[in-house]
C-alpha cells in the first residue's frame, strides 16, 4: 500500500483524504476522575471509531464501565449486553454480563494501580454507532496486568440493542474507584 504524502499548500481531494485511513478526533488525558465523558465524538463523518485506551488504571480493584451516549444525554437503560474472555497463562474464563439486559458495557477489570505495573492498555472497536436503524456493536482487546507482574489478556464484544444514533460514550468507575489514563478516539470508514 502506498501511504500519501502532503504537502504545505497542497490542496487535497476527498479521495486524497480517504485515502489516509483513521483520523484522530479527540485525545484526553484524565486523573482521579469518577466518570470521564466523551460526548460529539461520533458523527455521520465516519462510520466506525477505534478508541484507545493507554495506561487505564484504577484506585479500588475491580470491573470498569462504558455507557454511550446520544444527544440527550448518556443511555443507562438494560440495553447492553457483554462477552468478555479472560485468559493467564494456562487458565481462561469467560464472562457473560448482564445475560442480555445490562445498563453498561463491561470492557475490562482493572486492579489497583498501587505499583507501576497495575493498569490496561488496548482498544475497543465501535461499529456503526451513528447509523440511523442499526444496532452498535463494539469489539476490543486489552492487556492488563495485576499489582505484580501478572500478565492478562482480555477480549470484549458488546452489544447496544436499541438503533439509537449516538454520539459519544462515557467511562464510568464501578464503586468506590477513580479513573486515570489516557483515551484518544479516532474514526474510520470501511
Amino acid at each position: 500500500m502506498t501511504y500519501p504524502s502532503f504537502a504545505v499548500g497542497d490542496v487535497l481531494t476527498e479521495s486524497d483524504m480517504n485515502a489516509v485511513g483513521m483520523w484522530k478526533i479527540s485525545t484526553t488525558t484524565f486523573s482521579a476522575q469518577t466518570t470521564v465523558p466523551f460526548t460529539d465524538v461520533f458523527s455521520s463523518s465516519y462510520t466506525n471509531y477505534r478508541i484507545v485506551f493507554d495506561e487505564w488504571t484504577a484506585t479500588v480493584s475491580e470491573n470498569h464501565f462504558l455507557r454511550v451516549r446520544d444527544t440527550s444525554g448518556i443511555l443507562s437503560g438494560s440495553n447492553y449486553v457483554t462477552q468478555r474472555l479472560e485468559s493467564n497463562g494456562a487458565t481462561v474464563t469467560g464472562v457473560t454480563v448482564g445475560g442480555g439486559a445490562s445498563s453498561t458495557w463491561f470492557p475490562t477489570y482493572l486492579v489497583q494501580s498501587s505499583t507501576a505495573a497495575a493498569g490496561a492498555s488496548g482498544y475497543i472497536d465501535i461499529f456503526q454507532p451513528n447509523v440511523s436503524g442499526k444496532y452498535t456493536r463494539a469489539a476490543g482487546k486489552f492487556t492488563r496486568t495485576d499489582s505484580t507482574t501478572g500478565v492478562y489478556t482480555v477480549e470484549f464484544s458488546g452489544l447496544f440493542n436499541l438503533t439509537t444514533v449516538l454520539t459519544g460514550f462515557e467511562l464510568v468507575r464501578n464503586s468506590t474507584a477513580t479513573l486515570s489514563g489516557t483515551v484518544s478516539v479516532y474514526g474510520y470508514r470501511n
